[in-house]
């Protein structure tokens, strides 16, 4: 149906903290992390959509020129030790980012040097 979104959607919305309703309500203040949190979420919803799974190369900048590759390192780093907060962890899950190892593509002959 036009207009709404699959199930899926709205929970990696929720999960990032989406604004459902346009009240007159003021919106709770949003400090400098919690907005590049949430910048950084979209960013890996947008590699997930393009390349089919959140496994982001460390290396990897935006076209904007975030440099989402080392924050998504980072953040997985706290969480395998256990120091991501809860709700730093949920929207991770729920764009299907894990602790996990990360699987080993193929590995290449080095070069020779000269």
């Amino acid at each position: 149906m036009l207009g709404t979104l699959p199930p899926h959607r709205i929970a990696q919305l929720d999960a990032i903290g989406f604004v459902w309703s346009d009240d007159d309500r003021p919106l709770p203040a949003v400090s400098f992390a919690d907005c590049k949190r949430r910048r950084m979420l979209s960013e890996i919803a947008v590699y997930r959509e393009e390349h089919g799974d959140a496994l982001v190369p460390a290396n990897y900048v935006t076209a904007d020129g975030e440099h989402l590759g080392q924050w998504l390192y980072r953040a997985v780093k706290k969480w395998r030790a256990n120091t991501l907060p809860g709700d730093e962890r949920r929207p991770l899950a729920a764009l299907r980012v894990s602790p996990g190892p990360r699987p080993r593509g193929p590995r290449t002959a080095a070069q020779p040097v000269g």
